[in-house]
This record gives C-alpha cells, structure tokens and sequence, in this order.
C-alpha cells in the first residue's frame, strides 16, 4: 500500500552496508577434483563426498592449498597444476588416489567494482556480470567461512544452524524424533546501488541425537512409533516407498562394531526393493576386489 503523505524512504530490511573494501590483489582459482583412470571402479571420475573429505584433511593437500587458499605463485593465469595424492588405503596393486587441477582465472577487479558501485553502473543481475559476479562470490566465501568452521549445513545448502537450547524446537508431530532448528542465511548482495550484507533466517527439519533409526521411519512416514510399521507397510507399500524417498540425500554416521575402526559418514544415495541376498557389493580380501552377497 502506498502512503499519501510525508517524504518517501528507501529502507534496507536485513540489509547492512558494507562500506569499505580492501583494495588488495586477490587471485581467483578453479579447482577440480577428479579419480584417475587407474582408481577408477565402474568408469566414474567424480570422486564421492567421502573421498572428498578424507582428502582434504591430509597434510600433503593443506600444503598444497596453502593457508586460507592462497594459490600465488603456483600457477600462471590460464595454465593448469595437476596434482595426484594418495588417499589412505592406497596400494600399487589397487590405487585409490584423487587428482586435483588447479587453475589461475587472474585477480579479482576489486577496483572495478567500488568504480562500477560509486558511477551507479550497476547492472539488473550483478551476479551475471563478467566483473562483478566473481567479486560476490569471493565475498560470499569470505563471510560464511566463519558459520561454516562452527556450525552445521545441509547438502547444497548455504545456511547454518547451531543446535542450542535457543534454537531448536522439537515436533511433537513427530513424538520428538525430528526437530525444528532455526539457523541464519547470509549472502552478499548489491541492493539500491549499495554493497549490502543480507541476513536472513532459516528453519528446517534434523533428526534428533540418539533416536532410532526405526523411530526415524516412523516420523518420516507418519506412524506413530507404537504402532506396527509392517502392517502400514502391507496396507500400502506405495505409500512407504514414497517416505523411502525421502531418506535419499541424508548422511548417516555410521560407527563400526570395533571400536577401533574409525566411523564413517555415508550418504544415502538411493535404495532398492531387491532382496538383500540378491544384492552384490564390492569386498576387498588381500588386495582382491570380489563381488559378495550376504548369502555368500
């Protein structure tokens, strides 16, 4: 609704100014990850979150990143450095190795954009901009990197949550096995022609510490935990394949019977009807990889 008197303001709702930039020289790195051919089980070069993750907490990689990734000096702009590092477990006879290619797209026009900001050139879309839309990433890295070394995201999520006595809520819909936990989004965006800090809000639902799995498939498919699962299943197995789908993309840390063995964080990628006995899996036995069932 528009007013009918008084003087017409601008207001910046969750918006805050950020009104100087280091003018420094800031380099602007690609970095792709792949599996060699040699390490490469069924022909897929894309390495999994897992080995992703073991990989960058291995010293040789934090040295070749470097601290806070600084790639000077390692790589001239436009050539590609390759590296090849050993993940654990790698032998001569069945290597398991990742490969990283490092690229240098040049430095960050900082410059350009306090220019384009101070003349007004500010284009509908920023983030498309050939000089603009790398700065907004640079930035955007810049102020998650400390949310994101304290608090938790989801997959392909850029928001943050914090399990605290003040920020989590349990659902009673649920008997308490999922809980509601209200995070913070933040992104660096250009609003009104000024360089602006939006921080916004976030709710979603996690699966509460310590519940069971089978109560976890309770909620998800809306059964109350004391009632029998298989009798909802044989009513209409449709309905619980559907609440099936919803467990893809969850992480899973899942701790081995020895305490010895480390635990391992696993995603659920996708699920099958086929019998168990019927499945096969990859089994390494003396440095030989087989292909084993239960029923073996």
């Amino acid at each position: 609704m528009e007013g009918t008197a008084g003087r017409q303001t601008k207001v910046l709702v969750n918006h805050f100014e950020l009104q100087s930039l280091p003018l420094l020289k800031i380099y602007f790195y690609n970095l792709q990850f792949n599996v060699p051919v040699s390490s490469q089980k069924r022909g897929d070069s894309k390495p999994s979150s897992g080995q992703l993750l073991t990989l960058m907490q291995l010293e040789q990689v934090r040295a070749f990143l470097q601290e806070n990734f600084v790639f000077d000096a390692i790589v001239g702009v436009g050539e590609v450095g390759k590296r090849t590092f050993d993940l654990p477990g790698s032998k001569p006879e069945r290597l398991n190795q990742i490969e990283i290619a490092l690229r240098n797209n040049g430095t960050i026009d900082i410059k350009g954009l306090v220019g384009s900001l101070l003349a007004g050139r500010i284009g509908l879309d920023p983030s498309q901009d050939k000089v603009i839309g790398p700065l907004l990433n640079w930035l955007n890295a810049v102020y998650r990197q400390d949310p994101a070394s304290r608090w938790t995201t989801r997959p392909n999520s850029s928001a943050f949550y914090e399990r605290a006595p003040w920020t989590y809520m349990p659902l009673q819909s649920t008997s308490n096995v999922l809980e509601a936990i209200r995070g913070i989004f933040q992104s660096v965006q250009i609003r009104f022609g000024r360089l602006t800090l939006n921080v916004d809000t976030a709710t979603t639902a996690f699966w509460a510490p310590q519940e069971k799995l089978i109560h976890l498939a309770h909620a998800l498919a809306g059964v109350p935990t004391d009632r029998n699962l298989q009798a909802w299943f044989l009513d209409s197995p449709q309905r619980f394949f559907g609440s099936c789908d919803r467990l893809v993309g969850i992480f899973f840390n899942v701790r081995h019977l020895s305490e010895r063995r480390n635990a391992r964080k696993i995603r659920l990628r996708k699920w099958s009807t086929a019998n168990a006995e019927k499945m096969e899996f990859d089994f390494e036995n003396q440095g030989q990889t087989q292909r084993i069932s239960v029923a073996k």
